[in-house]
């Protein structure tokens, strides 16, 4: 992965694979979580194939499933800071 330096030169990166997957599962996580409220604000009970206990029983895979692609999309820019900050920690540690 490249990344660019304050000069806008870029530059290979080198991650640690098991802390980066680490991170991106910690924004996807945070990316369900901004979404739930708004999916189960929705009322569908009064559109011509909505609501019912089999959509509200779905619902929180497709939750799930949007906030994965939005992280595999690029998400909202939390997995490289909360990585930066993991091996930070893994530094002070050992």
């Amino acid at each position: 992965m490249s990344k660019i330096d304050a000069s806008g030169n870029s530059q290979m990166v080198s991650r640690d694979p098991t802390v980066w997957k680490t991170a991106q599962q910690f924004e996807e996580m945070t990316i369900k979580q901004l979404f739930e409220p708004v999916f189960n604000s929705v009322d569908t009970s009064k559109g011509m194939f909505g609501g019912g206990e089999g959509e509200a029983a779905f619902r929180p895979f497709l939750t799930q499933d949007i906030a994965s692609k939005a992280e595999q999309a690029g998400g909202f820019g939390l997995a490289e800071p909360v990585y930066a900050q993991m091996m930070k920690m893994q530094e002070n540690i050992g």
